[in-house]
């Protein structure tokens, strides 16, 4: 038996199942359940707030104020996310003539930037156990 076990660790471990986890995200605060929250995640610095080489991002449908999301089978790491509320419906995020956005946006961590977005380190956070849970609050 304690054979049988070894194997299956070594087995697991060399397909890397063992150093995977899940990210679980909340976005509450939203004002209101009309639209969506489109949402992506990053990994590293060099990709972040590039959309096209996000690991992972989901629209996802607002109920009660609030929305969620789980992420599963990802390496241990570093990751950040960002979100907006299409409020609109026009899978974009709108801004104002000088470039301010108008609809509800965040960043992991509730991370927040002077004159401009955050940085990847102050949104990201570690993913090294099973399940990292994340909530936060959308920005109007």
């Amino acid at each position: 038996m304690k054979n049988l076990i070894l194997m299956l660790a070594f087995f697991l471990a060399s397909f890397g199942y063992l150093n995977q986890g899940k990210i679980i995200i909340t976005i509450n605060n939203c004002k209101s359940n009309k639209g969506k929250i489109y949402i992506a995640l990053y990994n590293s610095k060099d990709n972040f707030m590039k959309v096209s080489k996000a690991v992972a991002k989901e629209i996802l449908t607002i109920k009660d104020q609030k929305a969620s999301v789980e992420f599963a089978n990802l390496p241990y790491g570093t990751y950040a996310f960002t979100y907006f509320h299409d409020e609109n419906g026009n899978t974009k995020m709108d801004s104002n003539f000088l470039g301010i956005p108008t609809e509800g946006y965040g960043f992991s961590n509730n991370a927040t930037g002077t004159f401009g977005p955050p940085s990847f380190s102050a949104s990201s956070f570690a993913l090294n156990s099973a399940v990292y849970n994340a909530s936060v609050k959308v920005k109007y």
